[in-house]
């Protein structure tokens, strides 16, 4: 694998200088692996974005050039890049495969070979065409502030962050500003992130024990980052053990532990221990498997669409509510979309409607109150006209609470 992004990791691949400026040309190269990148887990990499960045090559690697999985809400710019395609629109749906998650490639890089890499070409893996999706909806306030962080304004952003933290209810999105923050303070070579994170943010997240968790993960993050693994573990252990019952959060510190005792402790036994316990728990996920590849068990990850196949198979209900993006996208009459309602105790009142680029409403596809699971809905277009429509879909618990809400973008060509 050419680069393995996990856990909320916000890699740049441009040249993007430690303060006060905008990322440069990329010039990465990515090529002849298994798979070229691969980012999971609310992991978000920048290749390129309007005249930023760009210009990195990821092609003639045997699977998926760019695979991304559990990433739900977080559009990933990878535009600009190279996919060794030398026709419109210059890459292919077999490069990409995703899950729960949403890539911006378009545009990619129309030019020749920006890095003069010497194509061998090596035979693609099959690939599951219903896997690929199209851009999901942003966070438009969201973006504004990331934006400011594109543009090399740290400290603009930090405060950008901090209100959207305030604002926001929805933890998947605050866990995410919370890594952006990290990045932020790392890009400006602020150091105190720690302490913002302890005497500040952590105050104010009195009633939400699951965020001040992670704040602890981040923390220890942070700790192992500067070289201090010994406190680093004692934030993993405390996670470990008063959060046994968060699934990513007890999985991230096992992660975790058995990642520092392997690389930086060179405890090997206390690292297998450690991975037995994920092992036994949750033997199909993305992070077993990755450790199975460090330890020498397994020569590599199985292919992207059998793991998430098997993680999705192998948990009973869902973790939280999301709608994905329609398959094919764009598409000719007939279109599949997915979504999924987690079991927390309640039902949920879902509708998912399809509008005309006008706001007109053109089908209900659901209306009424739905089960926790995962449910597929075709939607047939044959009787529509070309052009864009819009789906928009909302859960709302019957318990109380916010509703969820999405809107997103389909393309229909005849």
């Amino acid at each position: 694998m050419g680069l393995y992004c996990y856990n909320y990791s916000l890699p740049w691949l441009s040249n993007k200088p430690s303060q006060g400026c905008c990322p440069g040309r990329g010039y990465n190269v990515i090529r002849q692996n298994g798979v070229g990148i691969s980012a999971n887990y609310g992991s978000n990499v920048f290749m390129g974005d309007r005249e930023y960045g760009g210009y990195n090559c990821v092609h003639n690697n045997s699977g998926y050039e760019f695979s991304a999985m559990y990433n739900s809400g977080f559009t990933m710019k990878l535009e600009k890049t190279w996919w060794n395609h030398t026709t419109a629109p210059y890459y292919n749906t077999g490069d990409f495969y995703i899950y729960s998650s949403a890539l911006d490639y378009d545009p990619a890089y129309s030019g020749p070979d920006p890095n003069g890499c010497p194509v061998a070409p090596m035979p693609k893996a099959s690939v599951a065409e219903a896997s690929v999706s199209a851009v999901a909806q942003a966070d438009e306030e969201l973006n504004s502030v990331y934006q400011l962080e594109v543009e090399g304004k740290n400290e603009e952003a930090v405060v950008g962050y901090l209100e959207k933290l305030k604002k926001d209810r929805d933890n998947m999105k605050r866990r995410y500003i919370l890594a952006r923050i990290m990045q932020c303070y790392r890009a400006s070579g602020k150091d105190r992130f720690t302490d913002l994170l302890r005497d500040d943010i952590r105050q104010k997240l009195v009633k939400d024990e699951k965020l001040i968790g992670y704040t602890i993960e981040l923390e220890a993050m942070q700790l192992a980052t500067e070289g201090k693994c010994k406190e680093a573990v004692d934030r993993l252990e405390l996670i470990s053990s008063k959060y046994s019952d968060d699934e990513q959060l007890y999985k991230d510190g096992l992660y975790s532990l058995v990642y520092i005792y392997l690389m930086h402790l060179k405890d090997e036994q206390k690292a297998k221990g450690y991975f037995d316990q994920l092992k036994q728990k949750y033997p199909e996920d993305l992070l077993t498997w990755q450790l199975r590849v460090m330890l020498g068990e397994v020569e590599k990850i199985p292919a992207a669409e059998v793991l998430a196949k098997d993680i999705k198979e192998y948990k009973d209900k869902p973790e939280a509510i999301d709608i994905f993006n329609n398959y094919p996208n764009p598409f000719n009459a007939m279109t599949t979309i997915k979504y999924q309602l987690p079991e927390i105790g309640t039902q949920y009142f879902v509708s998912l409607k399809v509008y005309d680029i006008l706001g007109r409403e053109v089908v209900v596809l659901a209306d009424g109150v739905k089960e926790a699971g995962y449910y597929t809905v075709e939607f047939d277009g044959s009787k529509l006209s070309s052009g864009i429509y819009l789906m928009r879909f909302v859960a709302q618990p019957l318990s109380g609470g916010s509703p969820y809400v999405q809107v997103r973008k389909m393309l229909l060509t005849k």
